[in-house]
């Protein structure tokens, strides 16, 4: 009976063992990706993509469960706010901060893949020194996964393409 047991406590330390090499891969795998691919994408722009211009770790958003780690982004576009209000004393304050539009990078592995998301990230910074403060946060869609919303009525085509012809060339 001990043996049993035994047995028995042996096999699922091993399962256990193996669940957490195979997470650890997945996870290896996943900043790989994010770190490896994703500079390698956007070096091919031309453009160096940094880790936490896009303020904290993502963990989730509506539809989506990402590995908690600072996105990968480039900044898209930028412009300096100002404003101005009158305090109390009749003071003119001014504020500026910066604005960024940033296309960013995560990602989220399974047991059967592993999923790099782009992301439509907007950010404000009051200073040079101080941290991002993400102001949104979207899964930018691409292609086939940006139509899969659509509804497809019954009897639609996809469109086809043009026959080449000698007058069109």
């Amino acid at each position: 009976d001990k043996d049993e047991q035994s047995a028995s406590i042996r096999d699922r330390s091993i399962g256990l063992a193996c669940r957490d090499v195979s997470v650890s891969i997945s996870k290896c795998c996943g900043f790989a990706g994010l770190f490896g691919i994703g500079p390698a994408a956007f070096a091919a722009l031309g453009i160096n993509a940094v880790p936490d211009m896009a303020g904290e770790t993502i963990d989730s958003m509506p539809g989506f469960s990402f590995f908690p780690t600072p996105p990968l982004s480039i900044v898209v576009d930028q412009q300096l706010i100002e404003t101005s209000r009158t305090s109390s004393d009749g003071v003119s304050i001014k504020k500026s901060y910066l604005q960024q539009k940033l296309m960013g990078i995560t990602f989220a592995t399974s047991d059967q893949q592993l999923t790099l998301y782009p992301l439509d990230i907007t950010v404000t910074i009051d200073n040079p020194s101080s941290v991002p403060e993400r102001k949104s946060c979207a899964v930018k869609l691409f292609g086939v996964a940006a139509t899969a919303g659509e509804d497809r009525t019954e009897g639609s085509e996809p469109p086809q393409k043009k026959i080449k012809t000698d007058a069109n060339g």
